[in-house]
């Protein structure tokens, strides 16, 4: 299910990102150990459940479309840049662990993508794992930086629910251009809007949970300072959709389970 939202940037040419995360593949190829195949069924069968009881509790759909392989709802996530973006964003948890078969899917698809994919780690992907130079790359600096035309989208990699003080500074160093900003990162901010909306899960979900780093707490505060400056904030981790403002006229949006088959579609500019 795709769902577009329109940001006004004045000035701006107009630019289409996809976004979409939380696929929690489970793959399994010709070259897998049958253990490892073992491993993989019995992952993608737990979470056969587990994304059903998601949709139901936040009240979203969840019918023979939602149903189809995790593997086929992120070809369609990638097809959906190609057709009608100019970027996919992926804010983590790709995968439900790093695993070689995973790691070679995501390699292959990411081949014909066709468009600039930036992948941020969820708490699912752990980043020391994973190594260089696959397609599926963990941030090597504070920042993943993404340059479309007059957009900087800015990845921060806070997996750990924890925000680093170089990962400011590489952002502030952002802010001190003429782009404007997307940030995009697994965990999202609990804003006001969150609670009211009564879809909140337990604080896990959340980056400025109790006794959580000052860095958080600071990160928060630099996007309400420099509101101007940041289109938009893109997360997931919560599996479910929700859209509230972290500060006046930034926008957090975080996009539902892409294991059931929720893409985001931003159109940005004029």
């Amino acid at each position: 299910m795709i769902r577009e939202f329109r940001i006004p940037v004045p000035g701006m040419k107009r630019i289409t990102v996809c976004h979409a995360g939380d696929f929690h593949l489970n793959c399994a190829d010709e070259v897998s150990s049958d253990d490892e195949k073992k491993r993989a069924e019995e992952a993608a069968a737990e979470w056969e459940m587990i994304r059903r009881d998601f949709a139901v509790s936040a009240g979203e759909p969840f019918g023979e479309e939602q149903e189809l392989p995790p593997e086929e709802h992120f070809l369609r996530a990638l097809a959906a840049a190609r057709e009608c973006g100019d970027a996919l964003i992926l804010t983590g948890d790709v995968f439900d662990s790093v695993t070689p078969a995973n790691l070679r899917f995501f390699d292959r698809a990411a081949e014909g993508a066709g468009v600039p994919v930036l992948t941020v780690c969820g708490n699912h992907e752990d980043r020391d794992s994973i190594p260089p130079g696959r397609s599926f790359s963990p941030a090597r600096e504070p920042v993943q930086v993404l340059r479309l035309g007059g957009l900087t989208v800015a990845g921060i990699d806070d997996s750990r629910r924890e925000i680093t003080r170089e990962q400011l500074a590489a952002l502030k160093k952002l802010l001190a251009g003429e782009d404007r900003i997307i940030l995009a990162m697994h965990v999202p901010v609990l804003t006001d809007g969150a609670r009211e909306s009564g879809k909140i899960p337990d604080e896990y979900f959340f980056l400025n949970y109790g006794g959580c780093p000052a860095e958080n707490l600071e990160l928060i505060r630099l996007i309400r300072d420099n509101a101007p400056k940041f289109a938009a904030v893109l997360t997931g981790h919560t599996h479910t959709a929700m859209e509230s403002e972290i500060a006046p006229g930034v926008t957090q949006y975080t996009v539902s389970q892409g294991i059931a088959g929720n893409v985001n579609r931003y159109v940005i500019g004029e």
